[in-house]
């Protein structure tokens, strides 16, 4: 079994897959409009740990937030 951030990237695929399903895509589709309504077109710099490949994060960024992503897979952070 692989260690440390490995055991979290080994799974990278199969997250992609899962985000890919329409209830997930759903799930997001609300997921970020409700960030956005709190939180978009405003400067507030954001930390999102754990924040995948910043699904979440980017549409913040988009709309003026300081987006900081960090996630403990280097797999996710760089898709």
């Amino acid at each position: 079994m692989p260690a440390g951030s490995q055991a979290f990237g080994a799974h990278v695929d199969a997250w992609k897959r899962e985000m890919a399903r329409p209830w997930n895509r759903l799930r997001l589709h609300v997921e970020i409009a409700n960030l956005l309504r709190h939180a978009g077109h405003s400067e507030l710099t954001i930390l999102d740990a754990g924040g995948a490949n910043g699904y979440a994060s980017v549409p913040l960024a988009q709309n003026g937030c300081r987006v900081v992503v960090a996630d403990y897979s280097e797999g996710m952070v760089a898709d």
